[in-house]
Parts: C-alpha cells; structure tokens; sequence
C-alpha cells in the first residue's frame, strides 16, 4: 500500500484529492495515524498557528518565485501530513471543479514537492501531526525588485 511508501522514502507526496483512488492513500488512515495539530501543540496554539500562517506565506511567495502565477483567486480545501521531524509526508488539496487547469495541477503539485523537500515545520512534536484548513491563493505578480 502507497500509505507506508512515504514512511520509508521519505519523499512528500502532492496529490489532488480526486485523484486519491488511483494512489491507493486513505484520508481516514492518514487522520488516525497523524493527530491534529491543535491537538498536538495545544499547550503552545498561538505559536502553532502562527507557524502555520508563516508556511502558507512562505509556500505562496515560493510558488510566486518560480513563476507559478495565479490567474484568478483558488480556494483550496489542504490537508497536510508532517512527520515528527517536521518534514512533510502528505500534501493532499481540492479545488473547485475547472479553477485550475490540468497543466497547471501539475506545474502546482511538482513546485510543492519542491518546496517541502527543504522545508521543515518549525516547531518539534513527539508525533506527527496534520493540519487541514481551507486556503484562498490570491493572484500574484513576481517581484522584479530584487527583494
């Protein structure tokens, strides 16, 4: 089964969720391996929300940077996995049918792979944790300045 692949290869998987079925990853063994993250961190919830709202910013401006430009707003439904280490193990999102295109699914999917292959959630847990929320993106322009 694809749900112990990412325990041992430590590679994140992105996947759209229609496409669940054909990658045989189950979200309800997925929430009853990873708990909650306000449940995990509910002695420091501020500071876990916080950090959460950094990883969206940093996520977008990443995503901004490689020229993955959104041609109108796109919410999302996301549902993240992260191991103990605060490495990503699951990234599972929907969209409104026809907000994005295919191409562009898969342009989203490659860059966030990219993306969470260096990223680290901040904040230590003796558990892995998910964090599910939606999440509107807003139409960016890149930064020609040079910041």
């Amino acid at each position: 089964m694809l749900l112990l692949t990412c325990f041992y290869s430590r590679s994140q998987i992105v996947v759209h969720s229609g496409e669940l079925d054909s990658t045989q990853i189950c979200v309800q063994t997925l929430d009853s391996i990873y708990p909650i993250g306000v449940v995990v961190f509910d002695t420091i919830l501020e500071q876990f929300t916080l950090a959460h709202t950094d990883l969206l910013k940093r996520m977008n401006r990443f995503l901004t940077e490689k020229g993955f430009l959104w041609g109108q707003p796109a919410l999302m439904h996301t549902r993240m996995y992260f191991n103990p280490n605060g490495s990503l193990d699951y990234y599972i999102y929907t969209t409104v049918p026809g907000q994005i295109s295919e191409e562009k699914q898969r342009q989203f999917e490659n860059l966030l792979r990219l993306f969470f292959s260096d990223y680290r959630f901040p904040i230590a847990s003796k558990s892995g944790f998910s964090q599910c929320r939606p999440v509107m993106f807003q139409p960016t322009e890149p930064d020609n300045t040079g910041k």
